[in-house]
């Protein structure tokens, strides 16, 4: 009898630290800043989509590099949708090659094709005169029902 008892016990302890795992993986995102590598060149990557209503999303893009080592910015923005198990580019792009080392890319108001999920990526490009580093960037995503 004792047995059945301990046995109940240790199982309902194990139980129990099972829910404190699943609550420890639930982070608010919005409020915490994403991990990153350090890279030589550059700093920090920010990417966003942000739905405006009518099917309309605005489309974010910001990269830093270090002052007075970075002497270029490039990026190169894609809205993408997911189609089974990848992702893949639609019509809209963006590109910008910005001196110095900051650059942006912030697009306003374009209509999603249709349903479906999408994420907006963006590839960095850093420039050390003709030394480039490269890093790439994904969003959050958005489910667009229509």
């Amino acid at each position: 009898m004792l047995k059945k008892i301990l046995c109940i016990l240790m199982c309902l302890v194990m139980f129990m630290s099972f829910n404190t795992i699943a609550f420890a993986a639930d982070l608010d995102t919005a409020e915490t800043m994403e991990v990153q590598p350090r890279f030589s060149y550059i700093n920090s990557v920010f990417t966003r989509i942000e739905y405006v209503g009518n099917g309309k999303v605005n489309c974010f893009a910001y990269a830093t590099g270090y002052d007075g080592v970075t002497t270029k910015m490039g990026i190169d923005v894609y809205l993408q949708k997911k189609v089974l198990l990848w992702w893949v580019n639609t019509d809209y792009e963006w590109h910008t090659l910005a001196p110095g080392h900051y650059a942006e890319i912030k697009a306003y108001n374009y209509v999603l094709p249709s349903k479906g999920t999408y994420r907006v990526k963006a590839t960095i490009t850093a420039y050390y005169g003709s030394v480039t580093e490269t890093c790439e960037s994904e969003s959050k995503q958005y489910t667009y029902g229509g």
